[in-house]
């Protein structure tokens, strides 16, 4: 322990104006006890007090001195068990120190030394001793202090071990975190303290179906169609996550390998943080562009009945398949989808008309052309229309004209192409027009009035078979 951790003392000596202070009689030899008791060391009494030591009892030897002598005894040893005539610890070569033998004073100034007042050994007053028990007074305060701050500094100050100052608590499964973000989410999952723990932790909560805690580490939630929670959790039970391996230390080079399902998927994720928590750049999961013509059909996802959006772009890393809403209705080519690192269209998926629903349509057209066919008006429903005056002035009876189909016509009904109208897939339409046999009532310029075949006059208008009710309804236009 150097000399300079003790407080500043105060000059020692006669003072102009001093009071004079009585001598008092020598106290007697100090009694050593056979236990010595713990306590800590205080600094040097104030000269010529001629007390014991702070505290009351008489001051025990340091590291293996002789003890000290009482008042008006032999000089003094040198301290800290150093030999005699050596000099003490932290002192100079030659020169007086704290304790040592010191034959011009205290300090070697020509004041009187240790232990003795001017002129006869009279103890200097007892104003002096104030201030030096003040001084030791504020020196262990000092002290404390110090080792306060520094406890704290390394245990919950700016020098503790962890990266940032989140409080959670854990109970048993659930979490209770008390930090704030940014999100308005209440879920009770605890916040990832790296960028490698948030894609762990994202593929995590993906694969127990849990949508609201997957979210909570996406710089953009997915919601919508692809993030409804029906969804998810049908995907996760057609198609487990599995064997999660996260690999890398760098916000911007973390790679994320597991199974959906059979097939082996393996991301790149870039991580930032954000406010105190680090979450996955949207750019880094796959999109799903679905067409118009799949929106219209409203088709289900997952088996799940959800509305589906043109702005249902960004989807999880799982299993999406789609299937018709409608039984009359099958997707052909492309229908199951895992969406990660680069975008899916989904214009290679086809609408069929089930085998059962072909026939079905075939047989309701072909049956709203025999209605028709079987009107005699000139003016039917699917277009077969004659006028009431053709080009030569004859006259056509109304309720007397009618049409007939050959077998080449009607061979059509089963052979035409039955394409989905592109503003609504519920309806299916063909362009295949029919041109029967006309003939009717004639009345002719002069008069007469018989039979006429009526030659040059158009077919069918496009017959359209809406596919939505229980019951195809075909109509023509």
């Amino acid at each position: 322990m150097s000399d300079s951790n003790l407080p500043p003392q105060p000059p020692q000596g006669w003072q102009d104006n001093q009071p004079t202070v009585p001598v008092p009689p020598a106290p007697a030899a100090p009694q050593v006890p056979t236990t010595a008791p713990t306590q800590v060391i205080p600094p040097a009494p104030p000269a010529g007090s001629g007390q014991p030591p702070f505290g009351g009892a008489p001051q025990q030897p340091a590291f293996g001195s002789a003890p000290q002598q009482p008042f008006g005894g032999p000089p003094p040893q040198p301290p800290y068990g150093g030999a005699p005539g050596q000099a003490p610890y932290g002192a100079a070569p030659g020169a007086p120190g704290y304790g040592g033998q010191n034959p011009g004073g205290f300090g070697g100034n020509g004041l009187p030394p240790y232990g003795t007042g001017p002129a006869g050994g009279a103890p200097s007053g007892g104003s002096s001793d104030k201030k030096k028990l003040i001084w030791i007074i504020v020196a262990v305060v000092v002290a404390l202090a110090l080792a306060a701050g520094a406890v704290w500094a390394f245990t919950a100050g700016p020098f503790a071990a962890k990266s940032d100052k989140d409080t959670t608590t854990t109970d048993g499964d659930k979490d209770t975190d008390t930090d704030t973000d940014t999100d308005t989410d209440t879920d009770t999952k605890p916040k990832a303290d790296s960028a490698p723990g948030a894609v762990q932790a994202f593929l995590e909560a993906l694969a127990e179906g849990d949508v609201a805690t997957a979210n909570k580490y996406l710089s953009k939630k997915i919601e919508g169609a692809f993030g409804n929670e029906k969804v998810v959790k049908a995907s996760i039970k057609a198609a487990p996550i599995t064997d999660i391996e996260v690999e890398g230390t760098s916000d911007y080079d973390i790679t994320g390998t597991f199974m959906v399902g059979d097939e082996e998927v393996s991301m790149d994720f870039s991580v930032s943080k954000s406010g105190k928590n680090y979450k996955i750049d949207e750019y880094n999961l796959g999109s799903l562009y679905v067409t118009d013509e799949l929106i219209k059909l409203q088709p289900l996802v997952n088996g799940q009945k959800v509305e589906l959006k043109t702005t249902d772009e960004t989807a999880f890393p799982i299993l999406y398949e789609f299937t018709s809403s409608n039984d009359r209705i099958i997707l052909d080519g492309t229908t199951s989808f895992i969406p990660y690192d680069y975008s899916t269209s989904l214009y290679d998926t086809e609408f069929v008309l089930t085998d059962e629903a072909d026939a079905e349509v075939r047989a309701a057209i072909r049956s709203a052309l025999e209605s028709c066919i079987a009107e005699k008006t000139l003016v039917t429903t699917c277009g077969m229309d004659v006028p009431a005056t053709l080009s030569g002035g004859e006259t056509v009876a109304e309720g007397s004209v009618t049409r007939v189909l050959d077998d080449s016509e009607w061979a059509q009904v089963d052979s035409m192409d039955l394409e989905f109208d592109w503003d609504n897939p519920m309806l299916v339409t063909t362009w295949t027009s029919f041109y029967p046999e006309y003939t009717g009532t004639c009345t002719d310029t002069s008069g007469q009035t018989g039979a006429c075949e009526i030659w040059a006059f158009g077919g069918t208008k496009n017959a359209v078979a809406d596919i939505s009710g229980d019951e195809i309804v075909v109509s023509w236009q």
